[in-house]
Formats: C-alpha cells, structure tokens, sequence
C-alpha cells in the first residue's frame, strides 16, 4: 500500500511563528480579561461542543489539525500524517514532548481514547454525531507517537474530525471529573468556572509551543473569559478597562470607528467568514412544498438590504457557504435572488394558487442579531404577501425545536470548516443530522458521496460546483452572505490577532500570543 504524506516542512518543528511586532519587546505577566458574547453550559470539553464551547475550549485544548490566519488547516498535535492511495488509511504521527496540564506527555493511546469516547453513545458527547460521520470502522496505536485509522468508506477528508475548534485531546483521566475539570494540552488551564459570571485559567507552564525567537508562550500569567451577551454592554466594558479584548463589536458603531477611532482602542475590522441562511422546511405538508412558493420567498428578499440592515453595509450577497477569497469558493455561480424581485415573488405566489397570501412560523433565537435578521425578512415578504409568525426561543429551546422541524423557516448562521464535506455535506445531504430543512435530493446525495473519496481536487471541486447549482435551484436554503469580523482590544493589550474565523486562539495567534505593554493589565 502506498500512501500520500501530508508534511508542513515549514512548520513541522516544535516551535511555532508567533505573529509578534519586532519593534516590541514582549512582556510577561498580568490577567487577559475576554468578553464573550455568551457562555458555555459546561466547561467539559469533551462533551461539548459549538460555539460558544469552541471559543472557551481553545484556550484550554487542542486537536491533531490546527488552522493559520486564512483559515487553511495546519499541523496541530500531529506534525503530519499519511493518507493511503484508496483514501481508507490515516496515518498521525504526534508531535512529541506535548505535555498535559497535569504534566503527563500525550500519546497516541491519548488520541484513541478520545476517539472512542466521543463515539461512544453513554458519553453523551455532542460531538458524537461528527465522529460517526467520519467514518472510522477501527483504529490502532502503531508506537507512542503514531496512530492508524482504517475507514469503511474512501475519504479525503477524515483529518478534518480532529480540528483544533470542536474535538481538542482531553486526557482521558478527566473525562468523568465531577464537577467538570478539563486537562488538555493548550496554553491555559482551567481553574474555575461560575455560570453567567466568568471562567478563569492560569498558564500552562509546560505548554510546547514558543515564540519565532524561542520564548516560551503564553506571555500573561491568566485569562478570565466574562459572558457579556449584549454588544453595547462589552463595548462599554473595554472602553472602562473591565475588559482587554472584546469578541464582537456593535455593528452600528463601526462605522464611526472606522471614521475615528477612539485612541484607547485597537480595531480588528475585516471579511468574516461565518455564513448567515435561511432553511425552508421541507419535511411536513404546506405551501414550502411548492417549488414555485420557495422561489416566492427567495425572490421577496433583497439581500443587500437586508446585509446593510444588519451589519451597516460591512457584507456583501452571497449565494454559497465559502466567502470570496477561499479555496472552495466558486466564482461566476448565478444569483438571480441577489437583488429581490417582488413582482416576481407576487406572480409565482399566484401561479402555485396563493393569491391571497399565506402564512409561515418562523423559528428564532432570542438574540440581538436573531431578531434583528427576522424582523428585516419578516418586513420584505409581508410586501409579497408572505406573513411570518415568530416563535422566539432561548439557544437551547431553538435548537430543539429546530431538530423537531415543526417549523417553516428557520434562521442561522454557522462557522467556518475548511473541506466542504464538513460543511455542505453535514447540511444538505438527506440523512445528515443537521439537515433540519429535511432537504432531499438523490443527485445532490450522489455528489456528495462520490466527491467524498475523490483523490483528484479538480474532479472533486467540480461536483460540489454541480452540488451547489442544484441546492441553489431547489430554494431549499437560502444563502445571504458572510458576517464580518469585528474585534477589539484596548490600546495597552499588544498582538491579540485573530484569525478569519475571530477565534480566541488559533495556531499561530490569539490569546496565547498577546501580552500587555506594561506587563499587568490593559490599563
């Protein structure tokens, strides 16, 4: 059997590129302050999973893949790994020398143990439907440093299960600690966590990553995270100091700071990468049914209105997941919904014999931005004669409900993951679980099980080019466009860059490489 090695030459020792100014001498100490736009339900990391776990979790743990600044993906906790010519074999091979918060080095019996216990169902590990999804039929640690997994099926994307966002190695010895008490390999270790109030972490001090000069990371002594659900609160809250790094701006006041930016702030403003959608249900009987009522509603949109509604003209219409700018974005794909049509709404209404309108439920979260987004498509479809009721719930209630499908439309927006079979697939295909719109088509289903274990890219890049026009036909989800990043810190705090993702901590930024310019706080 031979096999493909996938190497990051570059990037293959210890040390990792620290996104640092050499014009500043990095200082250690002090306490990172974060606010969040939410909080965890748990700080077990590995049963949970999604936002806002991810962002809390990364601080603390890490996966074999890790992602750069682009968001292209990057060794993590394996340096590299081998994939067999049919696409069947993964071969890790783990950095060595990593060691946990409780000084143990990881291995490879680490790493399957992981494995198996998000796969198992007693667990209850959120993660568990996308380790199934991968596909492993069995697995076996080769020495210390090395794992092997055989899959059932080809697939050129089975490194992806292992990201460094949703499935960080946690040792094992602390997957049933009461309360949750998580041991992962990153920057920082847990140390608390008080619900609606804040979690703190301390430095790893064994920690394996350093600096482009050697130093040893992370630069401050601890990191409080703070749950701050309104996005005017946590601007107020950097601007007093009460916060060093706040992980979402008010879009409304952006433009103002791009005019003048305040001299106690440090902008982060740029092209995000997190989609936002719209899902038809398909499941029961109704109007959504009619092909030519789905047009309707997509017609009655206009996108760009409802984008500079929502983020003050910082988005663009789009019509697919990938921004511009990706590997998996595809150029030149038609949109005739781009601009919105009402005319056109109102005339395919009539000819699939709603002349008199119709009603929809849509189900919502209770957030800013939810509401926002559901009130600017509730206002334009009522011109088509599309009246929407809103069932406002809670995250939770809203992600039942959604897996419930007793709804018509149903708004979200999702993160960034690299290969399209993470993504579109997880989505769109019939039997996957996140398929909360019940879309069904067997082409569709086709393309995205013959694309999985395509070893040729331009082979594979063309049937989910296919995959796409089609989804796009069927008006089944409506794509909008990409929510941009916008992050701040306070003047004192120095390097908090994020990546396209505005994650916390990525593979070469972040948290971990930030440090304040008098070495104890922001101020």
């Amino acid at each position: 059997m031979t096999k493909k090695t996938i190497l990051f030459a570059a990037l293959a020792g210890a040390g990792v590129l620290a996104l640092t100014s050499p014009t500043l001498a990095q200082k250690y100490g002090g306490t990172l302050k974060i606010g969040m736009d939410s909080d965890v339900r748990s700080p077990d990391i590995a049963r949970r999973a999604g936002n806002p776990t991810v962002q809390y979790g990364s601080l603390m743990g890490e996966g074999l893949i890790d992602y750069d600044e682009q968001c292209n993906i990057v060794p993590g906790l394996a340096t590299h790994w081998d994939i067999s010519d049919d696409a069947k074999t993964y071969t890790f091979h783990l950095r060595k020398g990593v060691k946990f918060h409780n000084g143990r080095e990881m291995t490879a019996d680490d790493v399957a143990a992981n494995y198996a216990f998000r796969l198992d169902k007693k667990n209850k590990s959120r993660a568990r439907s996308r380790f199934r999804r991968a596909g492993a039929k069995s697995w076996k640690v080769i020495d210390k440093h090395t794992i092997e997994f055989t899959l059932k099926k080809p697939s050129v994307a089975f490194h992806n299960v292992f990201d460094a966002r949703k499935s960080h190695i946690v040792a094992p010895e602390s997957f049933n600690s009461k309360p949750p008490h998580p041991i992962g390999t990153g920057p920082f270790k847990f140390v608390e966590w008080k619900p609606s109030q804040y979690m703190k972490m301390v430095r790893h001090d064994q920690y394996w990553k350093k600096d482009k000069n050697g130093n040893k990371l992370p630069y401050v002594d601890a990191v409080i995270v703070k749950p701050l659900k309104d996005a005017t609160t946590r601007f107020l809250a950097l601007k007093s100091g009460d916060i060093d790094w706040n992980y979402g701006l008010p879009f409304d006041q952006i433009p103002q700071i791009k005019k003048k930016t305040p001299d106690w702030m440090t902008p982060q403003i740029r092209r995000g990468s997190r989609w936002i959608f719209m899902q038809l249900q398909q499941k029961h009987k109704g109007p959504l049914q009619d092909k030519r009522v789905r047009q309707a509603v997509a017609y009655a949109l206009d996108k760009k209105e409802i984008l500079d509604g929502l983020t003050w003209g910082l988005a663009s219409p789009e019509n697919q997941i990938y921004p511009p700018g990706q590997k998996w974005y595809f150029k030149n794909v038609p949109d005739p919904y781009a601009k919105g049509n009402v005319k056109k709404a109102k005339q395919l209404m009539a000819e699939a014999g709603y002349t008199d309108g119709i009603e929809l439920t849509m189900i919502i979260r209770n957030q800013t931005f939810h509401l926002n987004f559901g009130t600017l498509v509730q206002a334009q479809l009522k011109k088509a004669g599309i009246k929407v009721k809103f069932r406002v719930l809670d995250y939770a209630a809203h992600r039942k409900a959604a897996r419930k499908k007793n709804w018509d439309l149903n708004l979200g927006n999702y993160s960034f993951l690299p290969d399209p079979d993470w993504r579109y697939r997880t989505q769109l295909e019939s039997r996957a679980s996140a398929n909360f719109g019940s879309y069904k088509n067997k082409k569709v289903d086709k393309l995205f099980k013959k694309s999985r274990g395509e070893t040729d890219p331009k082979k594979r890049r063309a049937m989910y080019r296919e995959a796409l026009q089609l989804i796009n036909e069927d008006g089944v989800i409506l794509f909008f466009g990409h929510l941009p990043l916008a992050k701040a810190s306070r003047k004192g705090l120095k390097n908090f860059v994020t990546n396209c993702q505005g994650d916390t901590r990525w593979a070469y930024g972040g948290a971990s490489h930030a440090w304040f310019e008098n070495g104890k706080d922001s101020k």
